[in-house]
């Protein structure tokens, strides 16, 4: 009789120790073990909140109402979002590939699980659908550890069987832009008041899109529009401190700015981004950007999937790319275009590697390539965000 232990090798029963969930996953946690087996515990409840076409294909597979742990693929540190002095909250994939959230007591046993992520897909002779669950086109979920609860969306598309796929009806569509899901987990580690909330979301017109997203909620008061400008084939969003690092926030704190991208008249399109750095000087509270020298990233084309995209996140090492420039050269560009009173911030600095705390994004910019289905003409737009940097 064969078991699993916590690296993944098999050792004969002879010999083995009871399974403690606790010290291992206290191992986990610390890095001296890579992954971690559930296949020694009970069974876990399905619990189901919401009852679309996913959640009755899941209830087909697991008829008992209950999740075989031995069929869950291994726990990686990533996998635990959440350990309390009452439960502890893991994501794990289970045989079908489906993403489920499972709480389990301090000593490894189950409480209950719910299903988090998947997809079903429809084909007909007149129309596809496509149905899923998901946080956004690149995050499969999303876990809120302020808030205690998962945040997804449910996915609802009616596509065209012909080439390129377009979608129909396109206003008629539920996405990320158009519901949040929400499922609190208790203290006790029990799933509770799942909601969903139908969201509003701001739009900017363009001269051949419309481009919606809950990203540009709050981005000003209220009671007035969102503080952007056009300006011919350009568009500019101006973000505040907590919209600038929710964009470029890579921890999963910040979750996901999902974009809709929705032609005006039927066509394709191809989404790229980069960024652009720059130095900001900060006088006591009173900045000054300097446009030069700057540093722009290469393009990076952004995955469009039917008409969702996100914008893409940079990693430590990205946002600290900048322009070679030496330490005296960096005073005197200050003290040139700055002025004394900037200069005397920056005066004191005499090594290289002082200058990079002066350096960050400046810029998010999207480059919008489309093309009309009946024109080879391909028609290009940007959509910038700009930043707000102070430290």
């Amino acid at each position: 009789m064969l078991i699993t232990n916590v690296s993944g090798q098999t050792i004969t029963n002879e010999g083995a120790t009871p399974f403690d969930f606790q010290s291992n996953l206290k191992r986990l946690q610390k890095g001296s073990i890579s992954s971690l087996s559930l296949a020694l515990m009970d069974s876990v409840p399905i619990v189901t909140f919401m009852l679309e076409k996913i959640d009755e294909r899941d209830q087909r597979r697991n008829p008992s109402g209950y999740l075989n742990p031995k069929f869950f693929k291994a726990i990686t540190r990533q996998n635990i979002q959440e350990v309390t002095k009452n439960y502890v909250l893991l994501v794990v994939i289970d045989k079908f590939g489906q993403r489920r959230a499972v709480t389990l007591t301090l000593d490894g046993v189950p409480i209950e699980s719910i299903l988090l992520n998947d997809q079903l897909y429809y084909t007909g002779s007149i129309t596809h659908e496509v149905e899923s669950r998901r946080y956004s086109p690149s995050i499969p979920y999303f876990y809120d550890r302020i808030s205690h609860e998962f945040v997804f969306s449910t996915i609802f598309k009616i596509i065209s069987p012909q080439e390129n796929n377009p979608l129909e009806d396109l206003h008629f569509h539920d996405d990320e832009t158009t519901n949040i899901c929400r499922v609190a987990v208790s203290s006790q580690g029990r799933f509770s008041d799942a909601r969903i909330n139908q969201v509003n979301s701001p739009s900017i017109t363009s001269e051949r899109f419309v481009l919606t997203s809950p990203f540009f909620n709050e981005l000003s008061d209220p009671s007035d529009e969102f503080d952007y400008k056009k300006r011919g084939d350009s568009l500019t969003i101006y973000l505040n401190r907590d919209k600038s690092l929710q964009l470029l926030g890579y921890d999963t704190l910040f979750g996901a700015a999902t974009l809709r991208l929705m032609p005006l008249k039927p066509g394709t399109f191809i989404v790229s981004q980069q960024y652009k750095s720059t130095f900001k000087i900060n006088g006591d509270g009173d900045f000054y950007d300097l446009k030069s020298p700057a540093y722009t990233s290469a393009w990076k084309k952004l995955t469009l999937e039917y008409d969702l995209f996100d914008i893409a996140k940079y990693i430590d090492e990205e946002q600290s790319t900048m322009s070679k420039i030496t330490a005296k050269n960096f005073r005197k560009l200050v003290k040139t275009h700055c002025g004394n009173y900037h200069y005397q911030f920056v005066k004191q600095i005499r090594k290289n590697e002082e200058i990079a705390i002066y350096y960050s994004i400046s810029q998010i910019v999207l480059k919008i390539d489309y093309q009309p289905f009946d024109s080879e003409e391909f028609f290009t737009n940007y959509v910038v965000f700009e930043l707000d940097r102070c430290r």
